[in-house]
């Protein structure tokens, strides 16, 4: 009775034109962004151009709608108490190339943001929803067990668009893009930017002294906020550094931290933003991530420190054709299995390897056509 109910439930919600209360919708995201005012949102809203950016911009509002509708998930729900460290963000191009403390390049996932501890399946999930959005014609078999063979510690050679990302990426280096600059000394500003005021400006070096030892010096910054995406409408301080003892230059980024999108499932206490960020280090890169990673207090708030490498690739959809956009969607899924191997259990692996293709694949399109009806209310 309880799986005909499940079946039920999933066919009503992915028939096309599902009425949604528009006021309920916003009464939870904002309270899911407790940070953010009514305003706020709507410009975060208005931002997304469809869907699957909608569903990536609103990364706590997918997994408050998991909690609050558990059916959507349909058979994977046998799945919703194997907690593990979820990435929270999973997407194509949130994937990328990463250049290590010992000038090495790895692909991986690239966001620290949203990642913490929560049902594994969900995390896994919502890139398939995102793929059911954008390419519906990709073969999810192939996917999740590609995912699988992540999960298992199995191996699967690099796709060769990655390995090209991996050269690409070592040939450019750990170096500020020259496009980020309107001289070796001046930081070339964006349209939202605006110029510290004294007191950022104080609060600013004072993290840079904390977070590098004083190895260097604050050359130029300003202030500006995220445009697009998870980050979107959050305060970044844009700066320029110079190394002490080298006199190299590079750009830093130091971006303000909320609650990681997880939070509405988070099946453990989730940590302090210090240990978090560290932990997520850890479980998306090893022990050699780069030295230009910190947090930091700034003016009552926790910002991430981050080095902003013209080498550190981020892979870009709008510039591949489908083909090579699914040999890497294919690497990313393994990627991530890679990443859930380090704290699955053995029975999530077990439900995982047991759980057909098609119930995912049936979970991301109940999902797909909510997001799809949710973005048309509150457009």
């Amino acid at each position: 009775m309880k799986n005909l109910i499940i079946i039920l439930i999933t066919i009503f919600l992915t028939i096309p034109g599902f009425a949604l209360d528009k006021q309920k919708i916003l009464n939870d995201i904002q309270s899911v962004y407790p940070h953010f005012t009514a305003a706020e949102i709507q410009k975060k809203i208005q931002a997304s151009p469809d869907p699957e950016d909608f569903l990536r911009s609103f990364i706590p509002y997918y997994y408050l709608t998991l909690k609050n509708n558990p059916q959507m998930a349909g058979n994977l729900i046998s799945m919703s108490h194997e907690a593990g460290w979820c990435v929270g963000d999973a997407h194509y191009s949130n994937f990328g190339v990463i250049i290590n403390r010992l000038g090495k390049t790895t692909f991986t996932f690239n966001d620290l943001d949203d990642a913490g501890p929560c049902p594994l399946f969900t995390d896994a999930l919502k890139f398939f929803v995102s793929v059911k959005l954008t390419a519906p014609q990709f073969d999810f078999v192939a996917l999740k067990n590609s995912y699988l063979l992540g999960l298992q510690g199995r191996p699967l050679p690099p796709p060769d668009e990655v390995m090209q990302m991996l050269a690409d990426g070592e040939r450019l280096g750990p170096v500020p893009d020259p496009k980020e600059l309107a001289s070796p000394t001046k930081l070339r500003r964006d349209p939202n930017g605006r110029e510290f005021t004294q007191a950022e400006k104080s609060a600013v070096q004072g993290a840079l002294a904390q977070a590098y030892s004083n190895k260097v010096t604050l050359t130029d910054g300003y202030s500006s906020f995220h445009t697009g995406g998870g980050s979107h409408g959050l305060q970044i301080f844009k700066t320029l550094v110079k190394s002490n003892a080298t006199g190299y230059a590079q750009i830093v980024e130091l971006k303000r931290q909320v609650n990681p999108g997880i939070f509405p499932l988070a099946l453990a206490p989730i940590p302090a933003t210090r240990e978090r960020i560290q932990n997520t280090l850890l479980m998306e890169q090893g022990q050699d991530f780069n030295g230009y990673y910190g947090v930091q207090n700034i003016l009552n708030n926790s910002y991430l420190l981050q080095a902003k490498w013209l080498g550190n690739i981020k892979v870009s959809p709008k510039e591949l054709n489908q083909v090579q956009l699914y040999n890497i969607a294919l690497y990313e899924f393994y990627v991530l299995g890679q990443i859930h191997r380090k704290s699955a259990s053995p029975n999530y692996i077990a439900l995982l390897t047991a759980a057909p293709p098609q119930d995912w694949e049936q979970a991301a399109l109940t999902i797909g056509a909510y997001f799809k009806d949710v973005f048309k209310t509150v457009k």
